[in-house]
Formats: C-alpha cells, structure tokens, sequence
C-alpha cells in the first residue's frame, strides 16, 4: 500500500513540475476588452482593435499602453471616448499593475490580480 501511494506522489510531482507554465508578460501584450463580471472577476476578451463604444487596454510588450475610457468621470449617455497613454508592469508573474491618467488624476493607478491567461482571455481580479 506504501509503494502505491510512493507511485502516485512521484506521478503526480512529473505532472506538475513538466506542466507547461505561461509567462504572463509575453501572454498579455494584445488589446483587451471587458466581456464580463462574475465573482469580483473581470473575464476580458483579446481583441485586433479597439472596439466602438466600450472601454478596453491595449499592453505592449515595452512596458507602454494605450487606455481606451470615458472622457468624464460621469458614465451617463452619450459617453465620450478618450484613449490615454500609461504604464504597465507585473510583479510575480501575477500581479499586473497599471497607471495611467484619468479624469483629474494624472497618475491613477489599479492593481490587479492575474487568475488566468488563456489565448483568448484574461481574467482579472481587483487588488486593493
């Protein structure tokens, strides 16, 4: 019974150790756009472009990007567009941080919490 459990420790160690890892700073540089919001998670979907009338991120792989926001600080119809130039960095290989200016604020800052890159999504959590 010991040789069993010896067996499957050493099985599942190879598993885990030879399971391919995703460097989330060579994953993340594309344009990004909030799909949705579930259990404090912003699910994001990578994008070629901008999309019309919805927010969104575009990272670059030189630590620069591009924020796609509302203009004012008020989302009321008709919302005005702006795209800001910032930062962006990540610590650990799971927290992302970006600054940028917004509204009056011209070094915001958001942390956020990596939960998974995929190929087509980034899932987000708010660090405060």
């Amino acid at each position: 019974m010991k040789s069993f459990f010896y067996i499957i420790t050493i099985i599942a160690s190879l598993t885990t150790s030879c399971a391919k890892k995703t460097d989330s700073k060579k994953a993340i540089d594309s344009i990004w756009v909030p799909r949705s919001y579930e259990s404090s998670i912003t699910v994001y979907s990578r994008e070629n472009q901008f999309q019309e009338n919805e927010s969104g991120f575009n990272i670059f792989k030189n630590g620069t990007l591009k924020v796609k926001q509302n203009s004012r600080s008020c989302g009321t119809p008709p919302i005005d567009w702006e795209i800001v130039s910032g930062e962006w960095q990540i610590k650990n290989d799971t927290l992302l941080t970006l600054k940028r200016p917004i509204w009056s604020n011209k070094n915001y800052s958001q942390n956020y919490i990596i939960v998974k890159i995929t190929e087509d999504s980034l899932f987000l959590k708010e660090s405060y």
